[in-house]
């Protein structure tokens, strides 16, 4: 996929506008993973809506065309309906696009198993933790077939041990399926854990500061050893420069 020139401004009730988006031009290959990194409030959850389809009200570029994709879009606010329990959450994408509950059912049962659920299929939203909550989104998210995968603060929230293996979940799901995936974190740790390229963006109105690649192992996906601090510096570092843009 692939966002050319891309700009965002919200409008005023003076008849202005506030500028929160400018000259965003960047593409993701397929099998990988982008981490999107900046300030808080400069624009980050904006550009997901808009590439979630979302939002139509921008300039420039962005395709392929949100109506030839199947797009996979975990919101930072919580969205599961709290009348269904957290199978039927996590199926409700897969009924949404033509399946049957049935057949739902049981690759929502097997996602949620990976995320560390699946003993708790027939509990409600209002049963749960915050954190498992965000886990059956995830779970909702994931098991579409997407060939875009929009996840927006998804290990908010969590331990570091769940963290750690949804992570891993994450990564293997958009590489093993060859989709697009773009998550936007206020974490380096996510960055390091998940990513194959970090867009560090400025304050509002955001542009991109820097592109940091994370060369990983082919057959493993791991970063090379002794690489991790050096990256951590490297994405801290354009992260506070960018911050004082």
């Amino acid at each position: 996929m692939a966002v050319h020139a891309l700009c965002k401004d919200y409008p005023l009730a003076d008849g202005g506008v506030l500028p929160v988006l400018r000259d965003l031009t960047f593409s993701v290959p397929a099998g990988s993973i982008i981490s999107i990194i900046g300030p808080s409030g400069c624009g980050k959850s904006t550009l997901l809506r808009i590439l979630a389809g979302v939002d139509s009200s921008f300039e420039g570029g962005v395709g392929p065309s949100r109506a030839d994709c199947l797009i996979g879009y975990m919101q930072q606010e919580e969205a599961l309906l709290p009348w269904r329990d957290v199978l039927r959450n996590t199926t409700l994408g897969l009924e949404l696009i033509g399946q049957s509950f049935e057949q739902a059912a049981e690759a929502a049962r097997s996602m949620l198993s990976l995320v560390g659920l699946g003993r708790w299929s027939k509990r409600y939203p209002a049963e749960l933790s915050g954190g498992m909550r965000r886990r059956v989104q995830l779970a909702r998210t994931l098991v579409l077939p997407s060939s875009l995968v929009l996840l927006d603060e998804p290990l908010v929230h969590l331990d570091i041990e769940a963290k750690t293996q949804l992570a891993s979940i994450i990564r293997r799901s958009v590489t093993e399926r060859h989709s697009v995936g773009i998550l936007v974190t206020h974490s380096i740790e996510e960055v390091l854990s998940v990513a194959d390229e970090c867009i560090v963006l400025t304050s509002r109105p955001a542009e991109i500061f820097a592109r940091i690649a994370l060369k990983r192992r082919p057959e493993s996906g791991a970063l090379p050893d002794g690489s991790t601090g050096y990256l951590f510096q490297q994405i801290a570092t354009a992260l506070h420069e960018a911050t004082l843009k």
